[in-house]
């Protein structure tokens, strides 16, 4: 199932078999466990991706100790629906109070993780993009369309939880581009 954000009902949300109070009190237990966490969420209880336009932002492919990432502005209307997730904490209700929830959307950017296997990444692209070059060919104020997953993760060495979107698919070629003056500014 694909979704825009717009069309997200967060009481449809849901984890599948997961348990944080257990997974939490496991990792206190056990602190030699791998310390973060992730989890698929599901709508309406069935996997889902979202779909949605933009263009590429700030210096594209981010690379980060916590992996890389593509910087990514959006139509302020899935901006605005996305940023909800910032008071989301339905599914977040059973973790400890010493707890920090991170928001999904972080200033006017969103943040959508590439995963690498192999030292390639795992999304689909209609350009060649590699975790190798020192230039991506995703460039600043590209227009794109992506499909992301949307995931959850908890990190227990630093209390903190939280949701992601790792990348499925970018496409640079397609019918309808974004229209421009419906992005929100960005900072260069």
């Amino acid at each position: 199932m694909k979704l825009l954000p717009k069309e997200l009902d967060l009481n449809q949300l849901s984890t599948f078999r997961f348990n944080f109070s257990k997974a939490v009190d496991a990792y206190d237990k056990e602190p030699d466990l791998k310390s973060i966490c992730s989890i698929n969420l599901h709508y309406q209880k069935k996997p889902f991706s979202l779909v949605f336009k933009g263009e590429i932002a700030g210096k594209g492919i981010y690379k980060t100790e916590f992996g890389h990432s593509l910087g990514l502005a959006i139509e302020e209307e899935d901006m605005n629906a996305l940023g909800t997730f910032s008071n989301f904490s339905i599914i977040f209700q059973d973790l400890p109070q010493n707890f920090t929830f991170n928001p999904l959307v972080k200033g006017e950017l969103l943040f959508l993780k590439l995963k690498q296997v192999d030292n390639r990444y795992t999304v689909a692209c209609d350009i060649p993009i590699d975790p190798n070059d020192e230039v991506s060919l995703l460039t600043n104020g590209q227009a794109v369309e992506v499909e992301t997953s949307l995931r959850m993760y908890i990190n227990f060495e630093n209390s903190t939880a939280g949701f992601y979107l790792p990348l499925v698919n970018v496409k640079t070629k397609f019918d309808t581009p974004p229209t421009p003056k419906k992005m929100k500014k960005l900072v260069q």
